[in-house]
């Protein structure tokens, strides 16, 4: 089945090279999100066929030169090198490729995003096909939330973890959904961010499917049973209608419309209550009432990452450090659990310097995308909700589960729409598809 799969994979990368315009944007996006994330290296060869594809037909510099966060983007990649060439774990060819491999597994995914349209009709296209996915993504998970099981997930469970993975049975909370991906955590806050992309196309194609299908996406934020993701999701909504609508009266009117919504479900809908009771447990005790991690839990995963960190400040302990040592020698005896939060992730495996491009990283993107909010107040809106959704996210629970791929996939996709239609770019002319 592997080698199906591998040779699928060859196929779609192939089309990739072949196809320009909506189809290659279309096999890309159906690739990356069907494609099971934990076969990793089918996750690193689609984006760089995309890359290649830009590169033979001479796209590539022009996308290069349009992305905003292209100066930071090259630093990391460099402060990537910097730390594996001071990881004496790693061979001479380790050294080279690890950062590399790295690099394109999180920041490269938003340029990848952000060059998947270069025209109003493929921008119109990409986002039919991410609505056709994600709603392909939400029925199956409804209908895996009915059954208590994921015939998907197992069977790729079977082929890549060779048995049955962590998330296949029900759980203290419940069952949690992850539908054809293989974290319900994740899963999640994609369908969170994703489901706000869809908003904005929704507003432009109101028909009644849409609509359907958009409450259905988000509906499935519910189902994947996860505190980080519905407070995320939460936060993006909320930090939409701040930017979007201002306090006004219509603003404080949503807030209690929706407030109305989600009381009157979670009264009368037991299985509403056992995804909600946890998020308030969050707040109220700070997790210690229900299966997961807890807020001592989190304190004890930063004072024992302060320690890896004080041992090898400059450029960490290097790239995978925690799995490959620390989880391999130690387990869940380590004081940092599954290293839960993308912060423990810096300080323990890769430095301050990563710390501070980080922070510039956060600092560029929310500039870049606010020097854009009086030309398109909407896009604006959504893009720096989605952004902040995903950072609080990887801040609390990690960069795992392929959060980093699919949500800047997401989150590039407005981007490039914000800056093309804020500069009158995005035609139909300049590029034809």
């Amino acid at each position: 089945m592997k080698f199906l799969l591998e040779i699928l994979v060859l196929s779609l990368c192939a089309l990739i090279l072949i196809f320009k315009g909506r189809k290659r944007t279309a096999i890309y996006l159906i690739s990356t999100f069907f494609i099971p994330d934990t076969f990793g290296t089918a996750h690193i060869i689609l984006p760089l066929s995309y890359i290649i594809s830009m590169y033979i037909r001479k796209e590539l510099s022009e996308q290069i030169k349009q992305f905003p966060l292209r100066k930071i983007s090259i630093a990391i990649l460099i402060i990537y090198f910097l730390i594996s060439i001071f990881d004496d774990r790693l061979s001479v060819i380790e050294t080279f490729t690890r950062p590399i491999i790295y690099f394109i597994k999180t920041y490269l995914f938003l340029f990848v995003g952000f060059c998947l349209i270069n025209n109003n009709r493929q921008r119109i296209y990409a986002f039919k096909v991410l609505l056709i996915i994600l709603s392909i993504y939400a029925i199956y998970g409804i209908f895996t939330w009915i059954i208590s099981r994921n015939p998907w997930y197992d069977g790729v469970a079977k082929i890549y973890l060779s048995g049955e993975g962590m998330w296949a049975d029900v759980q203290e909370r419940g069952y949690r959904v992850n539908s054809f991906l293989s974290n319900p955590i994740a899963y999640g806050l994609i369908m969170g961010i994703g489901s706000l992309s869809l908003w904005l196309f929704r507003k432009e194609h109101s028909k009644k499917i849409n609509t359907i299908f958009l409450g259905i996406i988000i509906f499935n934020v519910l189902l994947s049973n996860s505190r980080t993701s519905i407070i995320a999701f939460g936060i993006g909504i909320i930090l939409f209608l701040v930017l979007y609508l201002g306090i006004s009266l219509k603003m404080i009117s949503t807030f209690i419309l929706l407030y109305i919504i989600l009381f009157t479900l979670y009264i009368n809908v037991e299985s509403i209550q056992s995804m909600i009771n946890p998020v308030i447990d969050m707040f109220i005790t700070g997790g210690n009432n229900t299966q997961g991690s807890n807020v001592e839990l989190k304190n004890d995963q930063l004072a024992t990452s302060l320690l890896y960190f004080y041992d090898s400040p400059f450029f960490g302990h290097g790239i995978n450090y925690f799995r490959e040592n620390i989880q391999e020698r130690y387990g869940m005896l380590s004081g940092l659990a599954g290293l839960e939060g993308y912060g423990y992730r810096i300080l323990v495996e890769l430095g301050v310097f990563m710390l501070i491009a980080f922070i510039i990283y956060i600092i560029n993107f929310i500039r870049v995308t606010v020097s854009y909010y009086k030309q398109n107040k909407m896009i604006a809106s959504i893009l720096i909700s989605q952004f902040i959704a995903f950072i609080f996210f990887i801040i609390a629970t990690g960069d795992y589960g392929g959060v980093f791929e699919y949500c800047f996939i997401i989150i590039g996709l407005n981007l490039k729409w914000l800056i093309s239609k804020s500069t009158s770019q995005l035609t139909d002319i300049k590029y034809k598809s």
